[in-house]
């Protein structure tokens, strides 16, 4: 019963000639539905009454300001156009579309109220839906709630098609489809998407044509159009399932489920009845306030972790310097060997590298010494990587210089400066030379072997 708990909302649906009622009750579980006071009988949409009928339930109904009041009316009491906008921001998309209204509706702007649904296509344009009616259609509804004091609970006016798309999002039906909408005074076709209503065609009663036309500009066929007509006989019929959305019943029996959508559902609510349009934003102070909490809860987990983090490597550097300490330790003795290994290996290098000279040298030697004129002996000798320098005294320095020359081990052996005489009669001279070996190196390793 309305009139305890929390926050309620009541769908209606007046028809010509009938209402339908359907009513929820919020909780924090979600929504459960409820009856209207003294008014069981309505709620299910079984009576009729219409205008009159809607005042009684109204009388019965405590003012409360808890109490959200949605209403559909048929679709003969509206007109619709349907409005492409590239894209920008909604705000601006919505008053191009009031700028251009006058030159848009096909009556007076001071006789009609209008709405402006937006919805941004995937695309990023926009698509705007004008939906307005006559006020002298509208005026009686507002006037029944002014005067049952429920003016304030009055949440919208709208067409029972824009409750159908809301109805149709809140139970997740696939879209798109085209439903054949019947009224007393006609017949609609409304295409829906997951946007809301896309385009919708009204006929009045014995008049048919259009429909036809209307479904090919939507890319449709008439056997693909779902019949909300309870007796429907044949053609697709409108099927949900009944374990979705449990607190909005079948909208085929009560029209009222489809008024009741709109309250709870997450498309911008379409109210023709002269108030300011209501885009479906984002507020300011909720996108500031998330972003603080984000920022705090990211900063709060962030230096916790940090401080976690800390710790641990804290405790690991501590092992690793232990462990490094340990390692130096070991490692110490292995240091001292290996400086050792090292000495003694280029020892090893020093004595090879003598040692392959040494035999060399010797020969040399013994072969000056064999050759050289008797008398003849030397003050200096020079054993360089390259050149060989000799200092001595001879009887005669030219015997000598010729007798290195045919020494096997010796190349370009000649007189540096010139020979002198000393006083004991002998010749001081000087030579130089170098190595066959060397030079026999040196020669292999500027040519080239022969192909």
């Amino acid at each position: 019963m309305i009139g305890i708990g929390g926050k309620r909302i009541v769908g209606l649906y007046v028809g010509a000639g009938r209402l339908h009622v359907a009513a929820v009750e919020g909780n924090r579980f979600g929504w459960k539905p409820v009856a209207v006071e003294r008014s069981t009988g309505l709620s299910g949409g079984g009576s009729e009454g219409g205008l009159a009928a809607l005042r009684d339930l109204l009388r019965q109904v405590n003012p409360d300001r808890r109490i959200r009041w949605y209403l559909a009316l048929p679709r003969s009491n509206f007109f619709f156009r349907d409005i492409p906008l590239p894209a920008m921001p909604l705000e601006d998309a919505l008053d191009a579309v009031q700028g251009m209204v006058r030159t848009l509706v096909h009556l007076p702007l001071e006789d009609i109220y209008f709405d402006v649904q937006m919805a941004r296509k995937p695309d990023r344009t926009i698509r705007a839906l004008l939906v307005y009616g006559l006020k002298q259609m509208i005026d009686p509804y507002r006037d029944v709630f002014r005067e049952t004091g429920h003016e304030a609970g009055l949440e919208a006016i709208f067409p029972f098609t824009v409750g159908v798309a809301a109805y149709l999002s809140w139970k997740r039906f696939p879209f798109p489809t085209a439903l054949d909408i019947p009224y007393r005074d006609g017949r609609e076709i409304a295409v829906i998407d997951d946007l809301g209503c896309r385009a919708t065609f009204f006929t009045e009663n014995g008049d048919s044509g259009g429909v036809q036309d209307f479904l090919k500009s939507q890319g449709l066929d008439v056997e693909s159009v779902l019949s909300l007509r309870e007796d429907a006989g044949r053609g697709p019929q409108f099927e949900i399932e009944a374990e979705t959305m449990p607190s909005l019943a079948d909208i085929r029996a009560n029209r009222a489920e489809a008024a009741l959508a709109c309250g709870v559902c997450s498309q911008q609510i379409v109210s023709v009845d002269g108030r300011p349009t209501r885009l479906k934003l984002f507020p300011l102070w909720k996108t500031i306030g998330f972003v603080v909490a984000a920022l705090t809860i990211g900063c709060t987990l962030w230096t916790a972790l940090s401080y976690r983090t800390v710790e641990r490597n804290q405790a690991v550097l501590g092992e690793l310097r232990e462990k490094r300490h340990r390692l130096e330790q070991q490692l110490h003795p292995l240091e001292k060997n290996k400086q050792s290994a090292e000495k003694a290996k280029q020892l090893i290098a020093d004595m090879d590298e003598f040692m392959s000279h040494r035999p060399q040298l010797f020969r040399l030697i013994n072969d000056i010494a064999e050759r050289v004129p008797e008398g003849t002996w030397f003050s200096r000798f020079t054993f360089g990587e390259k050149e060989i320098s000799m200092q001595g005294q001879s009887r005669d320095a030219i015997k000598t210089l010729e007798a290195l020359r045919a020494s096997p081990f010796l190349d370009q052996v000649k007189l540096s400066g010139s020979v002198m005489k000393a006083p004991n009669g002998l010749e001081q001279f000087t030579m130089s030379m170098k190595r066959k070996e060397e030079k026999a190196a040196d020669h292999g390793q500027g040519e080239q072997p022969h192909s």
